[in-house]
């Protein structure tokens, strides 16, 4: 077999390789996490805490819930839309190898905002975007630090 028709086997393994995978969420001593977001091109935007636990069928089932408060961050420009993330609210997610997704107003069906990102330590990141029945209404990244 020749090098140039290894070329695209190469690429197509290359393209299925996400990356390491995620540690696993640490919920120890609370589950409670600063969040703090950002623009899409990383300008502050909002500040609060998330609030998470492992639903009733504990960490095996990787469904986590719980409770969010999240308000602008000192210096934002809160002339920009972020959608229902500002204020509190109940969320719902999941967690495991490939990191978390955590939808902070489960059971809408007009407009929602998630959460997608890695775990590392007791660290999440990633980047949040608000969706709404007409699309996209504005994406950035997020960082959420244990706080145990």
């Amino acid at each position: 077999m020749s090098k140039l028709s290894l070329l695209p086997l190469l690429l197509l393994v290359g393209a299925c390789d996400d990356g390491p995978a995620s540690d696993p969420l640490d919920l120890a001593g609370g589950g409670q996490f600063s969040f703090a977001s950002g623009t899409a091109e990383g300008a502050p935007l909002l500040a609060g805490r998330l609030y998470l636990r492992w639903s009733d069928e504990g960490p095996e089932s990787g469904i986590v819930v719980g409770t969010w408060t999240i308000g602008w961050a000192p210096g934002a420009d809160t002339t920009l839309q972020v959608g229902p993330q500002i204020g509190s609210g109940q969320l719902v997610g999941t967690a495991d190898e490939d990191g978390v997704l955590l939808d902070l107003n489960p059971g809408s069906k007009f407009e929602y905002v998630r959460l997608s990102g890695r775990v590392t330590k007791a660290t999440m990141y990633g980047d949040w975007e608000w969706t709404q029945v007409v699309g996209s209404g504005g994406t950035g990244n997020f960082r959420a630090a244990n706080l145990r």
